[in-house]
């Protein structure tokens, strides 16, 4: 599903059309979470780790952070 992420978006690059993870969040689709998840939580995961966070502090960060990043697209 990542891949297809990034060959969409990069075919729409040149376009006006908002990037495939947006559309992706617009309706809800759960491959684009999960892509979006498996693409992030690792880099989010080490940032609260080296910070003396732990798994948990780090899952919570990341699923406040989608679940922002899904207001936001919603509300446009």
């Amino acid at each position: 599903m990542v891949s297809y992420l990034a060959r969409v978006e990069a075919s729409t690059a040149s376009t006006t059309a908002p990037p495939a993870w947006v559309v992706g969040l617009q309706r809800n689709d759960p491959a684009t979470v999960r892509a979006l998840y498996k693409e992030h939580f690792r880099t989010v995961k080490q940032y609260v780790l080296q910070n003396s966070g732990t798994t948990s502090d780090a899952e919570d960060m990341f699923q406040e952070a989608m679940t922002v990043l899904w207001l936001g697209v919603k509300e446009e």
